[in-house]
């Protein structure tokens, strides 16, 4: 897997980046399904710094 295509938000998920829809609270939606994947309390700080330039609020 490309480090820079996929990352860990949860000890059991690792998402791709670009699939990665909407994020609200320690949530991630993701495109084509309908899953809700939470993001670990240990994963969130990483996740927000690489997600940080893609957010659009």
């Amino acid at each position: 897997m490309p480090a820079g295509k996929f990352i860990r938000v949860h000890k059991s998920f690792v998402v791709a980046i670009r699939y990665i829809t909407m994020i609200h609270y320690n949530v991630v939606y993701m495109a084509h399904t309908t899953e809700m994947i939470p993001i670990g309390s240990s994963y969130k700080e990483t996740f927000m710094g690489r997600m940080k330039d893609k957010i659009i609020s």
